[in-house]
């Protein structure tokens, strides 16, 4: 970021979640001295996220009736938004996975060009995506009733 020639105008911007792993001489003045906490998605953000997207799918009509785009905003909880593309993807590819025939070879079905993504494809996702961050509040209780017992 020093070099001979002064730049001038120039903006440089820096991401990352490890904070506490940035070199101080980093965060002096001058250098990335403006910091910016982006916090994990409430669950009006994760549903605004869901809606964005799967609107091509409810536009194409992939995305099946009984989808609950808030029931999913509340079962993500401490999803980022990477991590909702994600669970989109592998909801996705639980879809795919009904239009295959296993056997020697895997070959499609007939009605693939029909693939409807559906609340249970949503919800086998679930059990295979996790969330990186963040404690489940259920989770947090539990432990929390456990340290109040004498051994």
């Amino acid at each position: 970021m020093d070099g001979v020639e002064q730049l001038n105008n120039i903006l440089v911007i820096g991401m990352t979640n490890r904070k506490d792993l940035i070199d101080n001489a980093l965060l002096r003045p001058g250098r990335f001295e403006v910091q910016v906490e982006i916090h994990l998605p409430d669950e009006p953000g994760r549903l605004q996220i869901l809606e964005i997207k799967t609107k091509k799918m409810r536009d194409n009509g992939g995305l099946g009736p009984d989808v609950d785009l808030p029931r999913l905003a509340k079962l993500t909880k401490n999803f980022s938004g990477a991590e909702i593309e994600g669970l989109i993807k592998s909801a996705t590819s639980f879809a795919l996975n009904k239009h295959i025939k296993i056997g020697t070879v895997g070959t499609i079905k007939s009605d693939f060009e029909n693939t409807i993504l559906d609340m249970s494809c949503f919800l086998s996702a679930l059990d295979e995506v996790k969330p990186a961050f963040g404690v489940h509040e259920e989770d947090l209780q539990d432990k929390m009733k456990g340290a109040n017992q004498k051994i």
